[in-house]
């Protein structure tokens, strides 16, 4: 039984060798109904088989199923296509360095197991990986910007976090922090990339997807009603896993 998706976006970087490398990062969404609570009970999504690819102007997608929501379809692929591509391209150009590439979106329906329902995915590919439009330089690959997620929900289990993929040399301040102008940035990005993936079903629908916090069992949710961002870098080790490094050594004169 799922309860609610997974949307990730991934994708490398434009130089080698950092090309080598990949980033992801990822927010849950729910499916809920008109007159929804903030906080709740994730509702089941039932889930179909529906093997199905296409094209469109820059992208290419395939999708194993579709889903409905209390009586209310869901196509996933329709999803990517006219609301998580659009909202992950204006967030690309917004806040992201141009060394910094975007080559996948993915929507997976999740069970309460944590895993994807029956094995299910969609996914959106750019035909050219799209690049960010904030600057020719990079940050080392570990050096993250998070984006915090608040909701109504008392607690951590309220609260999440984003990842982002790193951001131009130019955010940092000669202190090593962020610039208050970067933090205001990935903020003001960050408020429009959430805003921008709901998702109102127009006439006799009433479907209304929207980023949530939940957690395991995943079956209660908090949606995203605040995003915060700082001026203290953060770390995610496993953006540079696959660099190889280039050592030299000299011998010690005494």
């Amino acid at each position: 039984m799922a309860t609610h998706w997974l949307l990730t976006a991934s994708g490398s970087y434009v130089d080698s060798p950092n090309d080598l490398e990949t980033w992801s990062c990822g927010i849950r969404l729910a499916g809920l109904t008109v007159g929804y609570a903030n906080v709740g009970t994730l509702p089941t999504i039932s889930v179909s088989s529906d093997f199905s690819s296409g094209s469109g102007t820059g992208y290419t997608w395939d999708r194993t199923y579709s889903c409905s929501v209390a009586g209310n379809t869901f196509v996933p692929s329709d999803y990517l296509i006219n609301q998580a591509k659009p909202a992950w391209d204006t967030f690309m150009g917004a806040v992201i360095t141009g060394k910094v590439n975007l080559k996948k979106l993915s929507i997976y329906p999740i069970g309460t197991n944590g895993k994807s329902e029956g094995g299910n995915s969609a996914h959106l590919y750019y035909t050219t990986p799209l690049v960010g439009g904030q600057g020719s330089t990079v940050l080392p690959l570990e050096v993250s910007s998070v984006l915090s997620l608040y909701t109504q929900r008392i607690g951590r289990r309220g609260r999440g976090r984003i990842y982002l993929p790193p951001l131009a040399q130019t955010a940092l301040a000669t202190t090593g922090l962020f610039t208050t102008t970067a933090r205001d940035n990935v903020k003001a990005g960050g408020a429009t990339l959430i805003g921008a993936l709901k998702l109102d079903q127009a006439g006799p629908a009433t479907l209304r997807v929207r980023p949530i916090i939940t957690g395991s069992p995943w079956t209660d949710y908090g949606v995203v009603v605040k995003v915060r961002s700082g001026v203290v870098p953060d770390r995610q080790g496993r953006r540079r896993r696959s660099l190889p490094e280039g050592y030299v050594e000299q011998s010690v004169t005494y």
